[in-house]
C-alpha cells in the first residue's frame, strides 16, 4: 500500500523539482542577456548541449524512431521553440518576476486546450485550482506603489504563455505513446533546429557582442538543468498525470523566479511575495488532497489514453 501511494504522488514531485529549475532558469536567461547572448543564440546553446546529453546518456532509448515519433517531436519542439523565444525576448523588456508571473498564466489556458484536444471537460476542483493559483500570481505580480502596468515585455510573455499551454496539452496526449528519453529528445532536436535558424536569419552580427566568460555558466546550467533534466522529468510525468494538474504544479515556477530573485538582489522581499507564495502552493496542494469537490467523470484525473493518428 506504501509503496502505491509513493508512487501515485511521484509525477508531482518530479513536476514540483522541474517547476524550481526553471524558477532559476529565469535568473540564468537574464544573466545570459546581460552577457550580450541573443535570444536564438541561448536557445541555440541550451538545446544543443541538453540533446548532446541526452544522445550520450540515453541513446538506446532514443533510436529508432518511426514517422510518428518525428511527428510528435517537431510539433512539441516547434511549441517548445516559439515558447522559449518570444519569452526569452519579453525578458528583456520587463523584470524577472512579471516574466515570471505572466508565463504562469498559462495555468488558466491549459484545462481549455486539453479540453479540447482529448474531448474531456476538465473537473471542478482542477478549475478551482487554476483560479487560486491564478490570484496567487496576481499577488506576486502587484507593485504597491504603481499596481499593474502592461509593457511589450508583458505582452511578449502572455504570448509565451499560450505557446507553453498548447506544449503542456500537447505533451498530455503524445507522452503515454512515445517513449519519454526519445521524444524529449526529438523536441530538444527539434528546438534547437528552429533556434539555429533564428539566430542564422536575424541574430548573427551580434555574436561579436557576447561575453562568454560571463555569460557560458548561465547557458550550461540551461542546458543541462533547465532543458536536459527537466524536460525529461516534465515529458515522463506527463505521462502518468492529466495536462491541467501538471499545468498547475509547473506553474509555480514563478513561486520559484521570486525566491531566487531575492536570493540573487534583482527585488527586494515583499508581504504580496509571502502572500502569493502561499496561494500559489496551496492550490498545488489541494491537488493532492481528497475533497469531496462535485465532478463529472471520476476518470478525468487519470493519464490520457487517447490514440492520436
Amino acid at each position: 500500500m506504501h509503496t502505491i501511494k509513493k508512487s501515485k504522488h511521484l509525477p508531482t514531485l518530479a513536476l514540483m523539482l522541474t517547476a524550481i529549475v526553471w524558477g532559476a532558469g529565469f535568473m540564468a536567461v537574464q544573466i545570459a542577456l546581460d552577457s550580450g547572448f541573443s535570444e536564438g543564440l541561448i536557445l541555440l546553446c541550451r538545446f544543443v548541449v541538453a540533446a548532446l546529453v541526452l544522445l550520450m546518456v540515453g541513446g538506446k532509448r532514443i533510436f529508432p524512431v518511426s514517422r510518428r515519433d518525428l511527428l510528435y517531436g517537431l510539433i512539441a519542439g516547434f511549441l517548445l521553440f516559439l515558447g522559449f523565444y518570444v519569452q526569452t525576448a519579453g525578458l528583456r523588456f520587463t523584470t524577472p518576476s512579471n516574466n515570471g508571473f505572466f508565463t504562469s498564466t498559462n495555468v488558466i489556458m491549459v484545462p481549455f486546450i486539453a479540453w479540447m484536444l482529448q474531448k474531456k471537460r476538465p473537473p471542478v476542483k482542477l478549475f478551482f485550482c487554476c483560479l487560486m493559483a491564478l490570484t496567487g500570481f496576481f499577488i506576486l505580480a502587484w507593485n504597491p506603489q504603481v499596481g499593474f502596468s502592461v509593457n511589450l515585455g508583458d505582452l511578449l510573455t502572455l504570448l509565451c504563455a499560450f505557446f507553453f499551454a498548447f506544449h503542456i496539452a500537447i505533451l498530455g496526449v503524445f507522452s503515454p505513446l512515445v517513449d519519454a528519453v526519445r521524444l524529449t529528445f526529438l523536441q530538444i532536436t527539434f528546438a534547437g533546429g528552429f533556434s539555429l535558424i533564428a539566430f542564422l536569419l536575424w541574430e548573427l552580427p551580434a555574436l561579436s557582442l557576447v561575453n562568454w566568460q560571463s555569460g557560458l555558466p548561465a547557458v550550461v546550467f540551461l542546458g543541462l538543468f533547465a532543458t536536459c533534466l527537466c524536460f525529461f522529468v516534465q515529458t515522463w510525468a506527463q505521462g502518468k498525470t492529466s495536462s491541467g494538474k501538471a499545468a498547475v504544479i509547473l506553474s509555480c515556477e514563478s513561486l520559484w523566479c521570486a525566491v531566487f530573485s531575492v536570493m540573487l538582489g534583482y527585488e527586494r522581499l515583499s508581504v504580496q511575495m509571502v502572500v502569493g507564495g502561499l496561494i500559489i502552493m496551496g492550490a498545488v496542494c489541494l491537488l493532492e488532497l481528497d475533497l469531496p469537490f462535485p465532478r463529472r467523470q471520476k476518470e478525468e484525473e487519470a493519464p490520457v489514453e487517447q490514440v492520436v493518428a
